[in-house]
């Protein structure tokens, strides 16, 4: 049901309107385990998003289904963001972001995630740069181009002659209308805006 596009929507719609006793019965008969091979469906990752968000609410005091949660995908957080899956871990930031208030070691371990999926570092603080450019090694080097073309920040109206970065010059540059330079991942500013809600942040 989830694997194909119909389907997912329709599991979506049961997920979210199914009775929280239920949904936790159905969680560990059928979805645990599967977890990261429903990340990997172009159709079932948007069940797995529901179900995490799902899970988040319908999760009792010992907090068992988020932690079998982050179990399966923490691991597969790297591969998440450089795969178009981040939509999947922005349900898990969203899903950490609710239950924050009650139990700070998810969090915990999902920031301690993000920093190794993006390669940032605790030490230089730029763990939200690193997700606005979907990784740290983007991030560097479009700072580094800055730094020897500053222009390349003025509106194309305005700015003389700057040359293209020819080294990253690929999909994930903004070169519309003129503009020299990475696109920021929208899904990567969601995410970073919900680790704001996270504790010790």
């Amino acid at each position: 049901l989830c694997y194909n596009t119909a389907g997912s929507r329709l599991a979506e719609c049961i997920i979210e309107l199914m009775p929280r006793d239920e949904f936790r019965q159905i969680f560990k008969q059928s979805f645990k385990g599967n977890l990261m091979e429903m990340a990997r469906d172009s159709n079932a990752n948007y069940v797995l998003q529901r179900l995490i968000l799902v899970a988040a609410q319908a999760d009792e005091a010992k907090h068992s289904l988020m932690k079998a949660i982050l179990k399966e995908l923490l691991p597969g957080v790297e591969w998440m963001i450089t795969s178009r899956r981040s939509g999947v871990v922005l349900s898990i930031a969203q899903a950490v972001a609710l239950e924050s208030d009650t139990s700070d070691k998810h969090a915990s371990k999902f920031i301690r995630a993000l920093y190794k999926a993006t390669g940032a570092s605790k030490e230089e603080n730029n763990l939200v740069p690193a997700l606005l450019f979907s990784s740290k090694s983007l991030f560097d080097h479009w700072r580094k181009y800055l730094n020897k073309h500053p222009d390349a920040m003025i509106p194309p109206p305005l700015r003389k002659n700057v040359p293209v970065d020819a080294e990253h010059q690929d999909e994930q540059y903004n070169t519309h209308a003129g503009n020299i330079g990475p696109s920021t991942s929208v899904v990567g500013s969601l995410i970073a805006q919900s680790l704001f809600r996270l504790p010790n942040v």
